[in-house]
C-alpha cells in the first residue's frame, strides 16, 4: 500500500509543477483524496475523485 500512496503522491506532485508552468495566468491548484461538496447544505451530495484540478482560485499570502 505504502508504494501505491507513494506514486500517488508523486502524480500528483508532478501534475502540479506542470500545472502551475503552463497555467500560471490561471492559478491552478491541485487536491487529492478529499470531498468535493457539490450542493451546499447536502453533505451526502458529495464525490470523492483521487485528484482534481480547480483553476481561478484567488491565492492568499
Amino acid at each position: 500500500m505504502t508504494k501505491i500512496n507513494d506514486a500517488i503522491i508523486a502524480t500528483v506532485a508532478v501534475l502540479r509543477n506542470y500545472l502551475a508552468e503552463k497555467f500560471s495566468e490561471r492559478s491552478p491548484v491541485v487536491l487529492a483524496n478529499q470531498f468535493l461538496y457539490y450542493a451546499n447544505g447536502f453533505p451526502r451530495l458529495r464525490v470523492a475523485p483521487d485528484v482534481m484540478v480547480i483553476f481561478d482560485i484567488p491565492q492568499q499570502p
